[in-house]
């Protein structure tokens, strides 16, 4: 890590940034440098993060100012129920990572997802963390909302966990976003307890895929507030701003990719990673235009 980067916070607290990636797709590695460099381009008068990834490539951040932990095969097939739920990864991380980082209780740790970048300082997600508040992505609703129909019809009786308690889902229950999930370690338990849940879930309906977040939001909401962080940090996960992100990530690493990772930072700025006004409206004239000429071959016929 280079030194400039290893500087401390005297008698402050330590601040953690945690990424999570698996499997091959190459764009949720590519995604987490660039979420790396955008922190740091926009951390440059305060002092920055210290920054973990827990991944199956550690070669892949060997010349980032990170710490790294290896996702092996025998970790992989654990924390994802022996493949049959990839997503609880997730829980299992943020778990590994407060239990090797020597943390103090008052210490913060702040998991992203690998399709988000910074546009202002990240330490202002770090200051809504607290030990009596936690950080999510965003307060979706209540199950009543429509798009939640399958919880309601998957979880009407009460659902036995581990130590032989019951957890009875009501209908006006919250389900918030993980797109980021920000704790201190003194809630380390706390992700034990999501986990039980989340187990308990999957086990009586595993086609439902959001129930890690759900887990999650449940027993941190039962903790203590819950407050959101949508405002303070942007995203390229919905299918438009993941084309248009995508080709200009991969156009950014092929071209400064094999340089160090100062020369990288540098550079960040040229790498646009949102659409603008023009081309947003260009993909839904398109798009409309598609519409239009296959409605009309559909009649034609």
């Amino acid at each position: 890590m280079p030194s400039q980067y290893k500087e401390k916070r005297q008698s402050q607290l330590r601040h953690i940034l945690l990424y999570v990636a698996y499997g091959d797709n190459a764009l949720y590695y590519q995604g987490i440098k660039t979420s790396i460099l955008s922190v740091l381009h926009h951390c440059k008068k305060s002092v920055p993060p210290e920054i973990v990834v827990i991944s199956e490539n550690p070669a892949f951040f060997a010349d980032y100012p990170i710490i790294h932990f290896t996702i092996t095969p025998a970790l992989k097939l654990d924390w994802s129920l022996n493949n049959r739920y990839h997503y609880r990864i997730k829980n299992r991380a943020l778990a590994y990572a407060l239990d090797n980082l020597n943390l103090g209780a008052n210490d913060k740790l702040l998991a992203l997802d690998t399709d988000t970048y910074l546009t202002r300082d990240i330490n202002e997600l770090f200051d809504k963390i607290n030990v009596n508040q936690s950080l999510m992505f965003l307060d979706e609703g209540p199950l009543t909302k429509k798009q939640f129909t399958e919880y309601r019809e998957s979880y009407q009786a009460p659902i036995k966990l581990g130590n032989e308690e019951s957890y009875h889902l009501s209908h006006q229950y919250h389900m918030w976003g993980s797109l980021m999930v920000g704790i201190t370690a003194s809630k380390r338990a706390l992700i034990d307890q999501a986990d039980q849940l989340l187990i308990a879930m999957h086990q009586w309906a595993p086609t439902i895929r959001t129930v890690e977040q759900f887990a999650i939001s449940q027993v941190l909401s039962n903790n203590g507030e819950l407050v959101e962080g949508k405002k303070l940090i942007q995203h390229y996960s919905h299918r438009g701003r993941k084309h248009f992100a995508q080709a200009n990530i991969n156009s950014f690493f092929a071209n400064y990719g094999h340089y160090a990772f100062e020369t990288q930072l540098y550079y960040y700025p040229a790498l646009r990673l949102r659409r603008t006004l023009m081309a947003f409206l260009s993909e839904k004239v398109a798009k409309l235009t598609q519409f239009s000429n296959s409605t009309s071959r559909t009649k034609a016929i």
